[in-house]
């Protein structure tokens, strides 16, 4: 029973770690993607989920790809890249909820921000938690806080 529920999510993270791999080695090169595998697998995170046999390795690997097409479809501005993006992020929505939506939306203004040139400077303040100030708004990001 328990082989049973843990296979499929196995699964998906070794196919998390090709698309990662496979993705990073395109934008930044063969080092930066043995680096990020690398660290992905020593990740406390992944191994819990792992063993767990809950679905949040597919929530993650949904995320990754709707950010991923949302990044190719801002740079080179083709209608197919938003279109893969919303269809992944809609299936993350279907897995876990709306927190994906705000993960990709979080992603998506931060994103803007910093490409329109307008990101004056971002403060850090005790843990990791982040204020991001620019001329148009300010953007209050928090990642991994308790």
């Amino acid at each position: 029973m328990s082989f049973a529920a843990r296979f499929p999510i196995v699964v998906i993270g070794l196919i998390t770690l090709v698309v990662l791999y496979s993705t990073l080695l395109k934008r930044y090169g063969k080092q930066a993607a043995i680096f990020s595998v690398i660290f992905y697998l020593g990740s406390f995170t992944s191994h819990f989920y792992f063993k767990s046999g809950i679905i949040d390795p597919l929530f993650n690997l949904l995320i990754f790809g709707s950010i991923i097409h949302l990044v190719k479809s801002v740079e080179t501005q083709k209608l197919n890249y938003f279109f893969y993006a919303g269809l992944w992020l809609g299936l993350a929505v279907l897995t876990k909820g709306p927190t994906a939506l705000l993960l990709v939306g979080l992603t998506g203004l931060f994103l803007s921000t910093y490409l329109s040139g307008k990101l004056l400077f971002i403060q850090r303040y005790t843990g990791t938690c982040t204020w991001i100030f620019s001329r148009d708004r300010i953007v209050f990001w928090c990642a991994n806080c308790p």
